[in-house]
């Protein structure tokens, strides 16, 4: 569970991050 929370985590950020 945790590194599928981590992994959405990191998702999220890059979504965020990246203008699309």
């Amino acid at each position: 569970e945790g590194f599928a929370r981590l992994w959405r985590g990191t998702n999220a950020g890059l979504a965020l991050a990246i203008p699309t």
